[in-house]
Parts: structure tokens; sequence; C-alpha cells
């Protein structure tokens, strides 16, 4: 090599190396997730059952998404949320999950107390959810007539025995 070319190697070499040491301790800004937000907000009372379930093309383009959370303390009451990737505060506020969990905690208890009227008049194999004014019954076991009509027969009557058949 010619002495000039060392020179410019050199440093060439130099430069890089000093933008790659001084690039590693610059701070970053921590990313803002949906648990970081939901745990600084409400600690350690939800948890992300999943999240990014937007199926629109449209709304992932945006940074538009979605996420399944759970209340720790009760597994089965869950909701989702929507929330804005990029943003400081994903698109969030605290009354709005307050509101969305005490909807999710209203139709838990319906569908609990439809169930425990279901199990009391001896129909074991059901699942019952309830969503805001709907009852949703599935029902296991076999299909025969008798067997439909005995069910049919045990649901109705259950539905009639609720305290508040508003729903």
């Amino acid at each position: 090599m010619m002495p000039s070319t060392r020179i410019l190697y050199f440093m060439a070499l130099s430069v890089l190396t000093m933008f790659s040491l001084f690039g590693c301790f610059r701070n970053k800004p921590a990313k803002i997730t949906v648990e970081s937000w939901l745990e600084s907000g409400f600690p350690g009372r939800f948890e992300v059952v999943h999240s990014n379930i937007n199926l629109n093309v449209m709304d992932l383009y945006h940074g538009k998404k979605m996420a399944v959370i759970g209340e720790k303390a009760d597994p089965e009451l869950q909701f989702l949320l929507h929330w804005t990737k990029g943003t400081d505060d994903l698109g969030l506020s605290k009354p709005e999950v307050e509101a969305a969990c005490a909807s999710a905690q209203e139709d838990v208890k319906n569908a609990r107390a439809l169930l425990r009227l279901l199990k009391d008049r001896s129909l074991e194999s059901v699942s019952v959810g309830a969503i805001g004014p709907a009852a949703y019954i599935l029902v296991f076991g076999p299909s025969d007539a008798a067997t439909r009509e005995r069910t049919l027969s045990t649901i109705l009557a259950a539905l009639d025995a609720r305290p508040d058949p508003s729903q």
C-alpha cells in the first residue's frame, strides 16, 4: 500500500470505530408495550392473553391493534382492548380499560349465574357464555330426539327461573 492509501484506510477505520463505539452508548427510550402500559396503570391486575389479533390489513398498516386482556385474579374474565402502535399512550386510557373490565365482569357474572341454574337442574355437560344481552349455551352429549327434548325443556325451565330475566 502507498502511504496516502494507508492514511485514508486508517482514517476510515478510525471513523468507523468512533461511530460504532459512541453509537452503543446513546440512551434509547424504552419501548411502550401493552403489557408495560397495563402494568404501570394497573399494577399486578391484568395480563395480555393474546396480542396483535387484528386481521384487517388497513388497520395493521395504520398501526391499530387488538389484544385480549385477562384479569390475573380471575382468568375467565377477559376483554378486548384496541390500541395504536407507536404512540406514547398507545391510544388507551384508564377509564376505557375500567369500562371494558366492568362490562366483562357483568358478562361473566351473568354466565356463571345461568350455568349455576342449569347445573342445579342436572344439566352437567354444558358450557355457557354471555356477551351483553345475549347468552350462548353449548350442550354436549348424545344427539337423539329424546335427549334434545329433555335438554331444551331443562334450558327453558332454567331461563324462566332467572331472578332478572332482562338478558
